[in-house]
């Protein structure tokens, strides 16, 4: 899978497929993807060495890696979509 990384407040980075987008306010970020309905998957908040979850898609996979400050998203948004489709 394809990706990018970008960087985030505190040493921090976002891994993840390019047909994610990122919007943040201050140390609060939200991730969503790049498709008509422009979809919320995850959002979260950095404080030094704190992340938190307060909210996330069900499914969504990511790894996240305290020792680098990186997390990663690691579930492709067009597996996600066909994973839908199915229904």
């Amino acid at each position: 899978m394809e990706t990018i990384q970008t960087e985030l407040v505190d040493g921090w980075k976002l891994i993840a497929h390019p047909d994610y987008t990122v919007f943040s306010n201050e140390k609060s970020y939200i991730v969503v993807q790049k498709d008509d309905m422009n979809e919320m998957i995850i959002a979260f908040s950095i404080n030094n060495n704190t992340f938190s979850v307060t909210s996330c898609n069900w499914g969504l996979k990511f790894d996240f890696r305290s020792d680098e400050k990186t997390i990663a998203i690691t579930t492709d948004p067009n597996e996600y979509e066909e994973d839908e489709d199915e229904d």
